[in-house]
């Protein structure tokens, strides 16, 4: 049933709702109290947020030169390579 619904949407009706929907997404990835960062499948840093920035005591520039995610592991061990 939501499928249809969905689908009965016009053009508009879906660009405007995913713009509602990117918004929300970039409104909590920016004001999470969460470090978060976002990678590309080939590793590349994509968007850090201010939260991760505090938590490494790092500048985006900084941060953005590593360039991949690949480094990044659960033991969180990226303040070696900095």
């Amino acid at each position: 049933l939501a499928m249809r619904r969905f689908r009965a949407r016009t053009r508009g009706q879906r660009i405007a709702a995913q713009k509602q929907s990117e918004q929300a997404f970039r409104r909590l990835f920016e004001t999470s109290p969460v470090g978060t960062l976002l990678c590309a499948k080939d590793g590349t840093i994509k968007k850090v947020n201010r939260a991760l920035l505090k938590l490494l005591d790092l500048k985006k520039k900084r941060l953005m030169k590593i360039n991949s995610c690949l480094y990044l592991d659960h033991t969180f061990s990226l303040r070696s390579l900095i």
